[in-house]
C-alpha cells in the first residue's frame, strides 16, 4: 500500500477581541473622575500604583490631567474607588468631597448609571510635622481620620477630628507645618542644647522628652516658637 499525503491551503479569518474592560483602556470612555488637590508627587504615585493593581478588575486611568493647582483623573471604573481614596486618607490624611451624576441607564438592568467625582485634598503638614493648635507646638505623631497631636514642650498628646476645618492660633489660618531648621547639638548634660537657628546661641531644647543617644555636633532640625527651639524627632 502507498499512502497518499495530500496538502490543502485552507483560508481562516482571524478576528480578535477585547474583553468590554480591556477595550476600555486607552479610551475616553469615563466612569469617575478624581480632582487631586495638591502637587506631592508621593501621593499621585501612591494613588496610580493603587488604580493600576486594579487594572484587571475594570479600573485604569484612561486620562490625567493638569487642571490649575491640582491634577484631574479620569477612571473607566469606580467600583473599587472608595477603598482606594480610603487609603490615601489612612496614608496621608485629608479630607474627600464625593458627587454624582446621572449618565445613562444600563440597557440590561434597567438601573441608572452615574459618573462620580471624588475631591481630594491632603492637609497642610505631614505625619512628623510639628503644627501650631492653640498657640502651642504640636508634633503630628499619627495621620488619617484624626489626627493625633504631640505637645513638644508636655509630652501630652490629644486627639482631633475634622482637622481639616479647625485653625491656627484661632486665626482665620488653615493648620500648616511650621518651617524647620538646620542646627547642631552642642551639648547633652545636663540638658540638651542646640544653636539658634538666627543668634547662634546654645540655647536649650524645649522638648519634654528626647532620645538618649544624642551626641554634641549631631545635626538635627528644629523648629521655632514663643522664643523656644524644639529638636524634631523622626
Amino acid at each position: 500500500r502507498k499512502s497518499v499525503v495530500d496538502e490543502f491551503m485552507v483560508p481562516l479569518m482571524v478576528q480578535t477581541r477585547q474583553c468590554p474592560h480591556c477595550s476600555r483602556q486607552g479610551s475616553m470612555y469615563f466612569e469617575a473622575i478624581v480632582q487631586m488637590k495638591t502637587g506631592r508627587k508621593e501621593i499621585h504615585a501612591f494613588f496610580e500604583e493603587r488604580v493600576q493593581e486594579r487594572t484587571n478588575k475594570g479600573m485604569c486611568i484612561s486620562k490625567k490631567m493638569p487642571v490649575k493647582e491640582s491634577v484631574h483623573y479620569y477612571l473607566t471604573g469606580q467600583r473599587h474607588l472608595r477603598g482606594i481614596m480610603q487609603q490615601l486618607v489612612d496614608r496621608f490624611g485629608g479630607e474627600i468631597v464625593v458627587s454624582k451624576k446621572l449618565f445613562s441607564e444600563d440597557h440590561l438592568s434597567s438601573r441608572n448609571v452615574y459618573r462620580v467625582t471624588v475631591l481630594y485634598r491632603p492637609p497642610e503638614f505631614q505625619k512628623g510635622s510639628v503644627i501650631l493648635y492653640n498657640n502651642r507646638a504640636m508634633r503630628v505623631a499619627g495621620l488619617g481620620k484624626t489626627a493625633l497631636l504631640e505637645d513638644l514642650e508636655t509630652g501630652a498628646t490629644k486627639k482631633i477630628a475634622h482637622y481639616m476645618n479647625h485653625s491656627m492660633n484661632h486665626m482665620d489660618l488653615p493648620l500648616t507645618a511650621l518651617p524647620v531648621f538646620p542646627s547642631t547639638i552642642t551639648k547633652v548634660r545636663p540638658h540638651p542644647e542646640v544653636l539658634h537657628p538666627e543668634t547662634y546661641q546654645s540655647v536649650r531644647a524645649g522638648n519634654a522628652s528626647l532620645p538618649g543617644d544624642l551626641r554634641p555636633g549631631q545635626t538635627v532640625d528644629v523648629v521655632m516658637w514663643e522664643e523656644k527651639v524644639f529638636i524634631v524627632q523622626d
